[in-house]
């Protein structure tokens, strides 16, 4: 179901895999300078429709709300997603919890953090990551001067390194959810 109830957002949700639905809208919204929250949720993403969003992305640099949760993106959708962002994007909140994304899937994030310069908020909750992210995660948060909020909830995560992602979010007065 797509929903624009207001300028500058499309809202997706519950999808069906063969829709067809997003693909004209995803390719009028291609060079729209005007959206600013692209909102898919519940569908089950699949590559095709990955595509078109990246498509998007790459075109598009008001966006800045990027909202993608429960819908099975893994690390390689993730790779293909954020392969050729606008230079001058303005994402600003990125939510890809409730995916499947590993250990790999945060270090891609980081490796894509000099593009995600205005980045404040990043929700990862529900996925596969593990204590292997801990560093990626902490680089992430001592190299960013703009990063408030960063929520991690539901990840494999041990007890010490819960600890750790904590203590470091308070030196550097950030939000941590863990």
């Amino acid at each position: 179901m797509a929903q624009l109830k207001q300028p500058g957002l499309l809202k997706f949700s519950d999808l069906k895999a063969n829709s067809m639905g997003l693909a004209p809208i995803l390719s009028m919204a291609q060079k729209n300078k005007n959206i600013q929250h692209l909102i898919i949720r519940h569908s089950n993403l699949h590559q095709h429709q990955i595509n078109l969003i990246q498509r998007v992305l790459s075109l598009n640099d008001g966006i800045a709300w990027l909202v993608l949760d429960h819908n099975e993106i893994d690390d390689s959708k993730l790779k293909a997603l954020l392969q050729d962002l606008h230079p001058d994007n303005n994402i600003t909140h990125l939510v890809l919890s409730n995916n499947q994304l590993s250990d790999n899937g945060a270090n891609m994030i980081l490796q894509k953090r000099p593009i995600l310069a205005k980045l404040e908020t990043l929700w990862l909750d529900n996925n596969h990551l593990t204590d292997k992210s801990i560093p990626v995660i902490k680089q992430l948060l001592l190299k960013t001067e703009g990063v408030k909020t960063i929520s991690l909830k539901g990840n494999n995560f041990s007890p010490q390194g819960k600890i750790d992602l904590i203590r470091l979010s308070e030196q550097k007065q950030i939000r941590c959810y863990c």
